[in-house]
This record gives structure tokens, C-alpha cells and sequence, in this order.
């Protein structure tokens, strides 16, 4: 117990820390390691706490997504960006066992209403990024569809897990904010709110499936 409190704090404190500190630090390597330790903690208090192994397992990648997905590090940003892919994948076969498929779909209509928005804003965004995608059009192909695939597997979840559905909705805004501030060089201030929803996203889902 003293063990879950301690990484539960230690995850609290940590995305604190990222939330106050100034953007231009965020990216040195202290507030890379920072990020990592606030979501690593949430994988820990998974393992702790004896979660579903694919749970730890997603969070652990985010971890490092976390840390290195921004920064002046090619190799660093490039690992950073296939764990956090990887991530969503892991997501998406934790949600699918434990949901109702497609018939889940079926018998409450109303949760297509926000698997069509993701698919609408992904294209909207897609389309409007295209011309300065380039080379990383395939990865923008590839966060869209995983990104999709995970609300999907999500919104077949029972009410009970109402959480992880904010959660891959949390995520899903997260990217969508990053994709454009690192596309089109939008103003810097995005940065905090994208840290915010992901740190949100991973401890929602970590809550809803460990509770």
C-alpha cells in the first residue's frame, strides 16, 4: 500500500512539475526524464497494483513517448514517436477483450457519434497538414488509424469503464494538437495543454482499469 501511494504521489508530482516549468525546459533532458517519470510511475502503480499486463506494458511505451517524442534528437524523437504508436496498438488489445464489439455498437447507436468525429477530425486534419507533411505523411497515416482504432475498441467498453473513454478521447485531442504544432509551427502555448491531456489520458485509463 505504502508502495502505491508512493508512485501515485511521485506520478502527481512529477506532472506538477512538467505542468509549471517553463516550455523552453521541457524539452532539455531533465524535462524529458520528468515526463517519463510522471507516466512511469502510472505503469509502476499498474505493476504494483497487479494490473492487466498490456496495461503496464502501454504505459511503459508512453513513458518513453513521453520523454521522447520532442526534442533536437532525431534518433531520440523517432523512438519516441514508435513508442507512443506502439502504445496506442497495445491500447487497442487491452480495450477489444474486455468490450462488447461491434455489436456494442449496435445496441447503443449513440456511441458511433464520437468514433465518426475522431474519423471527421483526423481527416480535416490530414487534409489541412498534407502539404507540409511530406515524408511523414505514412506516420501521420499511421498515429491517424491506431488513434482511431483505440476510440473504436474504447466505445465498445462497458459504462463502468466510462474513464477509459475520456481517456482515448484525452489522447486522441493530445495528438491532434501535437500533429499541428509540430507541422505547422504553431505558437508554442499548445505545448502545456498537450502534456496535460496526456498525462490525463494515461491516468484515466490506468484508473478505469485498476479500480
Amino acid at each position: 500500500m505504502l508502495l502505491q501511494q508512493g508512485l501515485m504521489a511521485a506520478a502527481a508530482l512529477a506532472a506538477g512539475v512538467c505542468g509549471a516549468a517553463p516550455i523552453s525546459r521541457l524539452e532539455r533532458p531533465w524535462g524529458q526524464a520528468v515526463r517519463m517519470a510522471a507516466v512511469g510511475a502510472l505503469a509502476g502503480l499498474s505493476l504494483a497494483r497487479g494490473g492487466p499486463p498490456l496495461l503496464s506494458l502501454a504505459l511503459a511505451l508512453a513513458a518513453v513517448g513521453s520523454g521522447w517524442a520532442q526534442g533536437p534528437w532525431p534518433v531520440r524523437r523517432a523512438i519516441g514517436l514508435g513508442a507512443l504508436l506502439t502504445a496506442q496498438l497495445v491500447y487497442v488489445a487491452l480495450f477489444l477483450p474486455a468490450g462488447g464489439g461491434r455489436s456494442a455498437l449496435i445496441v447503443e447507436p449513440a456511441r458511433d457519434a464520437p468514433i465518426a468525429a475522431v474519423v471527421a477530425l483526423w481527416c480535416v486534419m490530414l487534409t489541412w497538414l498534407r502539404p507540409m507533411l511530406n515524408r511523414r505523411l505514412p506516420l501521420a497515416f499511421a498515429f491517424a488509424l491506431t488513434c482511431v482504432a483505440m476510440v473504436d475498441a474504447a466505445f465498445t467498453l462497458p459504462i463502468y469503464f466510462a474513464l477509459a473513454m475520456s481517456g482515448a478521447l484525452c489522447l486522441m485531442a493530445a495528438q491532434l494538437l501535437g500533429a499541428a504544432e509540430l507541422v505547422r509551427g504553431l505558437d508554442r502555448r499548445p505545448v502545456r495543454l498537450i502534456w496535460w491531456l496526456q498525462f490525463a489520458a494515461h491516468a484515466q485509463i490506468a484508473y478505469a482499469c485498476l479500480r
